[in-house]
């Protein structure tokens, strides 16, 4: 049989660990939370560069165009 002592030992031991479980899903919340949100800038940044480079490839091929029309004028 338990006494006092031990009873009261082994009810803090389970307190202490009651609250670390909270506190850990707590933690686990905030790192999803903050995964959530870098995923999130991770996609805007992605779409981003996408369009960037779509108008890059846009400029490229327009500024291709342009000189070789000025070539023909140039040969013509």
């Amino acid at each position: 049989m338990m006494n006092g002592k031990e009873f009261a030992k082994a009810q803090a031991s389970i307190m202490n660990k009651k609250t670390k479980l909270v506190q850990l899903k707590d933690d686990r919340a905030e790192a999803c939370k903050k995964i959530n949100e870098i995923e999130q800038e991770i996609a805007k940044t992605e779409n981003e560069l996408l369009e960037e480079e779509n108008k890059f490839i846009l400029l490229c091929g327009q500024k291709s165009q342009l000189m070789r029309e000025r070539a023909l004028q140039v040969g013509a």
